[in-house]
């Protein structure tokens, strides 16, 4: 059965991670960790000291309590002393959310506290690049061929977002170069994804995409002549922070 347009312009938000989603943060402390208290902040406001083995609705509440989260705004999954899952949902969902601190000092042992990225907030604003993108393809008949040249142009305005943002936190501490760093590689590697698939599919319907190079970026062109955004050589090799 032939698929939709709007099934097409799916699969391309998905293949290239560009799809609305929410802000998902994973909170986990020292194995060694026996005690004590600590505290959440988000957008500036901190939560009431909580107990080092608190219930995730426990932790939901006093997120909850905070007026830059509101009720039903967040989920919190996770079992007693964590890891903790966070996710921003309602007002919050679907959209880049402030980062999650945490304040460790009075647990024992006294820790630095990470908080991982498990999923990048993200709004819908993709879906309107889809669909000018799919216009743009217009003398391409295959679907799936199509749908893919969509999701590799997404992909490419994706990692430039992370690489401007991996610039505006650079010299923050670790924690935070190093998160940017895995969502900017985790990018690249799913641009090469869905590079080999459009060359699989190429083959498979006796199309060819023409290749170039300039500016130092990798290019190819799709039989109509529009570029396909390839992978920039000097920022795989550059080590932010």
């Amino acid at each position: 059965m032939s698929r939709t347009v709007e099934q097409w312009l799916d699969q391309a938000l998905r293949l290239s991670g560009c799809k609305r989603q929410n802000a998902i943060f994973e909170i986990a402390f020292a194995f060694a960790t026996s005690g004590g208290e600590f505290t959440v902040s988000f957008n500036g406001e901190e939560t009431d000291e909580l107990d080092y083995n608190v219930s995730a609705v426990d932790f939901l509440a006093a997120l909850e309590s905070l007026s830059a989260v509101g009720i039903g705004n967040v989920n919190v999954q996770g079992v007693k002393r964590g890891p903790y899952f966070v996710e921003f949902k309602g007002e919050l969902g679907g959209m880049a959310v402030p980062d999650l601190v945490i304040d460790g000092s009075d647990l024992d042992p006294p820790q630095d506290v990470p908080v991982a990225h498990k999923q990048m907030g993200q709004s819908d604003d993709y879906e309107s690049d889809a669909r000018l993108t799919w216009d743009d393809y217009e003398s391409i008949s295959d679907g799936h061929l199509r749908s893919l040249y969509v999701a590799d142009r997404l992909i490419g305005l994706r990692i430039g977002k992370l690489s401007d943002r991996i610039d505006t936190l650079s010299g923050q501490v670790d924690v935070v170069n190093l998160r940017g760093n895995q969502l900017f590689t985790n990018a690249l590697k799913m641009q090469q994804s869905i590079q080999a698939e459009i060359a699989k599919a190429e083959i498979a319907i006796g199309s060819g995409a023409r290749h170039r190079t300039y500016g130092g970026v990798m290019s190819r062109t799709t039989p109509n002549g529009l570029p396909l955004f390839g992978m920039q050589q000097n920022r795989t090799s550059r080590r932010w922070g």
